[in-house]
């Protein structure tokens, strides 16, 4: 039996009964209207509230800057060779150059021929230039290991130091001499000489030329010859060791001063061409005297 329902206050509306439920949707192969059917839990993860997944592509491989860093490698490079180049062709001018000036300083120099090297330039020093002074070394450039004397060869170049420059040297009576350097030239000296004149005391005797120590000579020279052509007739020719040469007029004398008193004194080895002009009944011998300094 069912209880009493209790009394209700005043003005309390009674409440409506349970809703009816609503129908299914009807069957048919057309889904049913959104809002009116629950729909269904989803089997997969939500979607993300920030949007659609991120599709940027990732960032590239540095293979550009890598091929940037090799091609700045060899444009360095290229500019290093291109420098190397440009200075050695600036060198070769330079030394071009300075040929061509002491060419143009000593004179023209004349046209090899096929095969054969030109031979150097002699050239006067510059104003106010001291002269070179030997060191030893040897001259022939074919023989950088020769020591003591050094060769004089074809290659060996020739300065004039005076020409003609008239010598008189005086023998008032037998056995007594006098001397002459070369190198200035001076008669009459007692140290530096490079020819001695003397005459017996035989009648008629002539007069006889002596040489100092370490000086070369040779009687088969001409008044034209060059210091190459002395050189040469020294090898073929020269005079032997304290050996006495009769002087009379148009004797030709070439001679090599003492390449160890040269180096000695600080001073140029050189070639000279001393010409008898006159032998008087005086005593006196004239000479004329040309040299040339050994390069």
């Amino acid at each position: 039996m069912t209880a009493p329902e209790a009394p209700r206050p005043p003005g309390y509306a009674t409440p409506p009964g349970p809703l009816p439920t609503q129908p299914g949707p009807p069957p048919g192969p057309f889904p049913p209207p959104a809002g009116h059917y629950a729909v269904p839990p989803q089997s997969g993860p939500p979607f993300p509230m920030s949007g659609p997944p991120d599709e940027t592509p990732p960032p590239a491989r540095p293979r550009r800057a890598l091929g940037l860093l090799a091609l700045g490698v060899s444009v360095v490079a290229l500019l290093v060779d291109v420098t190397a180049t440009l200075v050695a062709i600036r060198a070769t001018d330079n030394a071009r150059a300075a040929r061509d000036l002491a060419t143009a300083l000593g004179g023209a120099a004349p046209a090899p021929s096929a095969g054969v090297p030109a031979p150097p330039v002699a050239s006067e020093p510059a104003a106010g230039e001291e002269p070179a002074v030997p060191t030893g070394e040897p001259v022939d450039p074919l023989d950088p290991n020769a020591t003591g004397e050094p060769t004089l060869t074809d290659r060996t170049t020739y300065t004039p130091r005076y020409a003609k420059e008239p010598l008189t040297l005086t023998v008032p009576a037998c056995n007594r001499e006098m001397a002459a350097d070369l190198d200035e030239p001076r008669a009459n000296v007692n140290a530096g000489m490079e020819i001695v004149v003397d005459k017996a005391c035989d009648i008629g005797a002539p007069f006889h030329a002596s040489f100092a120590g370490g000086v070369d000579a040779t009687t088969g020279a001409t008044r034209d010859s060059t210091p190459a052509d002395c050189v040469e007739k020294i090898r073929q020719a020269p005079v032997g060791p304290n050996a006495t040469v009769p002087l009379r007029k148009s004797v030709v004398l070439c001679l090599t001063t003492s390449y160890a008193a040269a180096v000695e004194r600080g001073d140029r080895w050189r070639v000279a061409l001393v010409e008898v002009t006159s032998t008087n009944s005086d005593g006196t011998v004239e000479l004329s005297a040309t040299a040339w300094d050994i390069q």
